[in-house]
């Protein structure tokens, strides 16, 4: 397989590296610029573009962290035109041309602010069963959720949020479901009670459910996602499905440990699930068919660490921590030595098995080097869609303090979009600029 210029960067949070033993931080430090970087740009190779053989592969999955929807893969870029944080913008592939573009189709528009342009700085996107239509939350002060007509050019104001405890849950028969949350204070302890909404989709009418009393085992929970007329609740270790009246709740998931990612997929009914463990560095994919007990996925490696999946394979990454630097929070703060390490924690390896027979030996379709020490790409953000891997691309602040070099990952200004050939090795930097 042909190595592609580009380093898998997993969480780039500044979380901590848990090791075994002490390891001297300038020493590895040379390590991972040796032997994971180059100096030089990773440049782009743009091949043309092969659609996939059978596009029902890459539709139908609902995930917390892509749509895929009316032939087209959507994604969030972001770029920062001044001095200050970067302006969202929502972009799309197209599956079966491979073109790219941003939902702004006015080639005279700044996009510099949502000022200029209706639709800069929308996010959280949940779309609708109308082509072009979608529902997002204009991220500013004062917050509104939207609705958003791609085919009239339209933004229209739906609701005003308030500023904490909120998400979109999803949209089922003609119905955009949202929570907000009530904060509550007696007695000096505070309680966080979930109210759940749905809009109307044809009226614009906002309706709020009436939730079971307070002895309901489920009370102030907000579900994760709706699918298919039914709520799923991730609550206490367990997922719960239940209809949005609350009738007949149906454990349908209790392993004891916290969920992590999941990922429903709509044409077969199965319920894909990761439980992990930071600290052991261990983590498991579970799956949910016809509501029944959950069954583990036998993969061949047992550390696993994030996944995604298409109607056809499961592509994974598995716990191999490569140590890249100290983070930069650390010059602020004390800490630990452990917690002054910022880490891959996929070693830049990405592994796929078949979905109907994963515990067959596993390929290893994408090994990763020479990414200029400026740049990363988030593996955590990883969708495949037909032969081609979808992965965020960020920058990397290096700056040094008192003569140590410090590292910190810039989410708040450019974010870019790069899609690699996992077949022909090419690499398509999509930028909104």
């Amino acid at each position: 397989m042909k190595k592609l210029t580009a380093l898998l960067l997993a969480v780039l949070t500044l979380a901590s590296c848990t090791a075994d033993t002490e390891i001297d931080i300038a020493e590895n430090l040379e390590t991972f610029r040796d032997v994971f970087t180059e100096e030089t740009e990773a440049g782009e190779t743009i091949l043309p573009y092969i659609p996939p053989e059978d596009s029902a592969s890459v539709t139908g999955i609902i995930a917390q962290d892509f749509t895929i929807q009316d032939g087209k893969y959507y994604f969030e870029l972001k770029h920062a035109f001044g001095t200050g944080g970067g302006v969202r913008m929502l972009a799309y592939a197209d599956v079966a041309t491979g073109n790219y573009g941003i939902v702004c189709q006015d080639h005279l528009c700044p996009h510099t602010s949502s000022k200029v342009c209706k639709y800069a700085d929308l996010s959280y996107h949940c779309f609708t069963d109308k082509p072009g239509v979608y529902y997002a939350v204009r991220m500013e002060i004062p917050m509104y959720l939207c609705r958003v007509d791609l085919n009239q050019d339209i933004v229209e104001n739906i609701h005003e949020l308030d500023f904490f405890g909120w998400d979109m849950l999803g949209y089922t028969d003609g119905r955009m479901y949202f929570y907000e949350s009530e904060y509550m204070t007696v007695d000096q302890k505070t309680t966080c009670i979930p109210h759940i909404f749905y809009v109307d989709d044809n009226t614009r009418e906002i309706i709020e459910i009436e939730q079971p009393s307070g002895d309901w085992i489920y009370t102030n929970t907000s579900p994760r996602f709706v699918w298919n007329g039914n709520f799923y609740i991730f609550t206490d270790k367990k997922i719960v499905k239940t209809t949005p009246t609350y009738d007949n709740p149906e454990v349908i998931a209790d392993l004891g440990m916290e969920i992590e990612q999941w990922y429903m997929d709509t044409g077969t009914g199965e319920l894909y699930f990761s439980c992990t463990n930071p600290n052991t560095l261990t983590g498991s994919v579970y799956v949910v068919k016809d509501c029944i007990e959950p069954e583990k996925v036998n993969l061949p490696h047992e550390n696993i660490y994030t996944f995604t999946l298409n109607a056809d394979r499961i592509y994974y990454t598995v716990y191999d921590p490569v140590f890249m630097g100290i983070s930069g929070q650390s010059f602020f703060k004390k800490e630990g030595e452990e917690d002054r390490k910022s880490c891959d924690y996929t070693g830049g390896k990405l592994y796929a098995v078949d979905r109907d027979n994963p515990s067959v030996a596993e390929e290893m379709v994408y090994e990763v080097s020479g990414i200029p020490l400026d740049k990363a790409l988030r593996l955590e953000s990883s969708v495949v869609v037909g032969d081609y891997l979808y992965v965020d691309e960020i920058n990397v602040l290096r700056e040094v303090r008192n003569g140590q070099e410090y590292i910190s990952f810039d989410y708040a200004r450019d974010v870019s979009k790069i899609r690699v050939g996992l077949k022909d090795g090419s690499f398509t930097r999509i930028s909104f600029d």
